[in-house]
């Protein structure tokens, strides 16, 4: 969400599609300890697909990302929910 934007939504009354609001699937948990091998990160698109965005995706994985979105898990328990749905409870 571009914060520049959200009046101008609010003002016209123009609803918005957040892009990755679980960040990859990275936010549900499934991803953070190990990637399965039919996971859509690890299965190659064939050559001849074009259009398809290439899996693979470590952009969550890397630096100290792992480490925030475990900090997520252990808030969202403290307050009783997944880290899915806080998450998509942030969006809204």
């Amino acid at each position: 969400m571009e914060y520049e934007l959200a009046q101008l939504y609010e003002s016209h009354g123009i609803g918005t599609a957040v892009y990755s609001p679980l960040a990859g699937g990275y936010l549900t948990g499934k991803y953070l300890d190990s990637i399965p091998d039919d996971s859509r990160y690890k299965v190659k698109m064939p050559k001849y697909l074009p259009g398809f965005v290439k899996p693979c995706n470590d952009k969550y994985a890397s630096g100290d990302k792992p480490e925030k979105i475990r900090d997520l898990q252990k808030l969202a328990k403290e307050i009783g929910c997944s880290t899915t749905a806080l998450a998509l409870a942030w969006v809204l």
